[in-house]
């Protein structure tokens, strides 16, 4: 079966990091208008897991209505006398989120090793975050199937911007507000700064995901399959010092030697 987005990179990038990390809430007190007649109320968390999961009570008794999964909005059959409370399971994101976040982990992996693959649908056109299926392809083959170490280093890309999309939202819109004696005082989160720190962990694990990815598929020989950090020719040289003073004759030598040039009369 081929590797599909919607399955198995969701299920996948789960382990990874709390995106689709489900939460069971219980007898959540539901928000709306207690008047006898409105019939709409809303949930405290959402996206919503599925409507199967959720249950709407009224006291004791379970009441019949409709539910919009990513907006939390339920939709009573009948208006109730009392505050209606509910039990469901959320997730922090909708499927469309998170599929938006395998989109744009697939690019991040494109342009740190350009392989001209392509996301298509199950008809071969195009896919996005609203296709049933979203599958990797390599001309016509699937290059993810059976590939764990491929599968590793797509993760380790899917990751990295996820952390990258949520440090560039914090960085904007992260503020302490307090108020203090001579009024409002306005400091910055440290959330920004500690996604910072996250960002570079994920980066690191995804240069070393690719490393180890280029030497499977290359098997060990792929000069030119990636271009590593330039070295300093002082690098270079106490790297290269033992094969250097043999070449040179330089074993037993100390310090440095000088020239003498003698004076003519």
């Amino acid at each position: 079966m081929a590797y599909d987005l919607v399955i198995q990179g969701i299920r996948d990038f789960a382990r990874l990091d709390r995106v689709v990390a489900q939460q069971k809430i219980s007898r959540d007190p539901l928000s709306g208008v207690l008047d006898g007649s409105n019939r709409v109320f809303h949930t405290n968390y959402r996206p919503i897991l599925s409507s199967g999961s959720v249950f709407v009570y009224e006291g004791l008794s379970a009441i019949p209505g409709a539910v919009d999964v990513d907006t939390g909005e339920i939709t009573a059959g009948s208006a109730p006398s009392v505050q209606p409370v509910a039990t469901y399971t959320f997730i922090p994101y909708t499927i469309a989120n998170q599929l938006s976040f395998l989109i744009g982990g697939f690019y991040q992996m494109e342009t740190l090793w350009t392989r001209g693959w392509a996301l298509e649908d199950a008809a071969g056109d195009a896919a996005n975050e609203d296709s049933d299926n979203i599958y990797m392809v390599s001309g016509a083959s699937d290059p993810l199937t059976g590939q764990p170490a491929q599968i590793g280093f797509y993760m380790a890309c899917c990751r990295y911007f996820y952390i990258l999309a949520q440090l560039t939202g914090g960085a904007v819109t992260d503020y302490d507000w307090r108020e203090t004696v001579r009024g409002m005082a306005i400091t910055r989160s440290r959330r920004p700064g500690n996604l910072a720190l996250a960002l570079e962990a994920a980066g690191e694990d995804m240069q070393r995901a690719l490393e180890n990815l280029q030497d499977y598929v290359l098997d060990g020989s792929g000069l030119g399959g990636f271009v590593g950090n330039p070295m300093t020719s002082g690098y270079v040289d106490g790297l290269e010092w033992q094969q250097d003073s043999l070449n040179r004759n330089l074993r037993g030598q100390r310090g440095y030697s000088r020239s003498v040039i003698p004076l003519s009369v």
